[in-house]
């Protein structure tokens, strides 16, 4: 039996139905889109971010190594001198001596007994050079020696390392009150270049003399320079 008031509920249902879907279904596409579109562009940023990031890491080892460039230049361009620019890591210490390990060797014509400066201080000797690395020991190291002179008395004597201190050496018996001395290279071993800066003359609670370096390994910057003096014979 036909029902009308039946037919008429299923209409108008029918109607709603259709109508809410015209009316949801496009708004949850487009929700559903920009979704999308804002994770896509999410990542771009985000890919845009890091590559940002290694620019700045880039910039920022670019002008490190150029002030460390312009920090030798002013010797090395008055005195007959190469030089080349690397980073370093310091490697673990023994008894008696602290190596660093620098980037950079005999493909880049490094060679055994050139000085490793940072920022106009005196660093290290290159003791091993391999193709493309180098090792380099600390001033204190055991058996390094450094021909020297003082800034104010220009007494000239011998660093000698011995494992923790660097001490002064060969310094005339009447030589007085040499603390607070800036030490410097004297250029005498002809390996490199005089007037880099190794330290400051202090002295012990028995009288003698050490240098209290310059360079501090743990508040360097992460590039060291290597001087080669011209008329340096193998």
């Amino acid at each position: 039996m036909y029902r009308p008031h039946i037919q008429e509920a299923i209409d108008r249902f029918m109607i709603s139905a259709y109508q809410y879907a015209s009316f949801r279904i496009p708004d949850v596409y487009y929700k559903v889109f920009d979704y999308i579109g804002a994770v896509r562009e999410n990542e771009y940023l985000r890919l845009k971010v890091s590559r940002l990031e290694s620019q700045i890491v880039e910039y920022k080892t670019l002008s490190a190594e150029i002030e460390e460039i312009k920090n030798v230049s002013h010797y090395t361009s008055s005195y007959e001198c190469d030089y080349i620019t690397s980073e370093f890591l310091p490697l673990s210490p023994d008894i008696t001596e602290s190596t660093i390990l620098v980037f950079a060797g005999a493909n880049q014509g490094l060679k055994e007994r050139q000085v490793v400066v940072s920022k106009d201080n005196f660093v290290a000797i290159l003791y091993s050079v391999q193709d493309k690395t180098s090792r380099a020991k600390l001033m204190y190291s055991y058996g390094v020696k450094i021909p020297v002179i003082l800034s104010k008395s220009n007494i000239k004597c011998i660093t000698f390392g011995n494992g923790s201190r660097i001490l002064l050496k060969y310094l005339p018996k009447d030589v007085g009150n040499i603390e607070g001395e800036i030490v410097l290279t004297s250029g005498d071993a002809k390996i490199f270049p005089p007037g880099i800066r190794i330290g400051t003359v202090r002295k012990d609670s028995s009288g003698a003399f050490y240098v209290e370096a310059f360079f501090n390994i743990n508040q360097s910057s992460r590039f060291v320079s290597v001087i080669k003096v011209n008329n340096t014979t193998d």
